[in-house]
């Protein structure tokens, strides 16, 4: 088990009960050779210690193992030179086998680092999860949307599920700021819940730089990433192939994207 941010420690050490681990093991393992996944990666920390790591199957399918649509769902949600970067390396991979220290895509993981931050803030004073968006950001009144709540965005209840930044917004901060105000309400907020994959994020970025004056990536890496010993853990694909040799595969992917994306 490689030098992590939590010391190390061990199962039996920790007198939690094996089994329920052992029968999670044995679940991932079925799904792998069913071909539900082609790897994955557990790890359970008890009382500050990192006590299990586990890695299973294969980090990179082999061309012939490409699944072509999931290749197409990530391509719809990145910038299309790198998806078509990430197409061309996919079709030219050798299979390689997962390890300890593969780096794993998040996805929608990150949603999870930025309520972090946000809880940060709440914690400070800055805001209350009951307050409407728009008394923080006035612009989001917009098209139906003033008694939105940052507990109903949060939790995808906001009730604007389809909305998509675009991709051209994604650098231009002001940008995001006024396309996240511009959504438009398909239902009333907190009537159900839909999953605001592609939305209700965007809208808690704006809310953390309206607060902070700060790029929200900035604020992230310095209020959560940085304190917890995570800044050598994280990357951004661009941040990988440009400043980092180690991962060759991702450098010749992302070549056409660089100056494209940025931490």
């Amino acid at each position: 088990m490689k030098k992590f941010v939590l010391p190390t420690s061990s199962l039996t050490k920790s007198g939690l009960r094996g089994e329920p681990i052992e029968r999670l093991d044995g679940l991932i393992r079925k799904h792998i050779a069913e071909n539900r996944y082609p790897g994955c990666q557990i790890a359970l920390a008890h009382q500050g210690n990192l006590i299990l790591e586990r890695t299973y199957g294969d980090a990179r399918l082999g061309a012939a193992g490409g699944d072509e649509g999931g290749g197409k769902a990530v391509a719809q949600g990145v910038a299309q030179a790198v998806a078509q970067a990430v197409a061309q390396a996919v079709a030219q991979a050798v299979a390689q086998a997962a390890k300890d220290d593969t780096l794993w895509l998040l996805y929608s993981n990150t949603k999870v680092v930025l309520a972090v931050a946000l809880w940060k803030l709440f914690e400070e004073g800055v805001f209350r999860f009951t307050d409407r968006v728009s008394e923080h950001m006035p612009a989001f009144a917009a098209n139906g949307k003033r008694d939105v709540t940052i507990l109903q965005v949060i939790t995808h209840q906001g009730g604007f599920p389809s909305a998509v930044m675009p991709s051209e917004a994604w650098l231009d901060h002001a940008l995001m700021r006024s396309a996240a105000c511009t959504f438009s309400l398909e239902w009333t907020p907190g009537s159900k819940l839909s999953y605001h994959g592609l939305s209700a994020h965007w809208v808690l970025a704006a809310l953390i730089e309206t607060w902070t004056g700060t790029d929200y990536r900035q604020y992230i890496t310095d209020a959560i990433i940085t304190p917890l010993g995570l800044e050598n853990e994280l990357f951004a694909l661009a941040v990988v192939a440009v400043k980092d040799e180690t991962f060759p595969e991702l450098n010749e992917a992302l070549t056409a994207a660089r100056g494209r994306l940025l931490p």
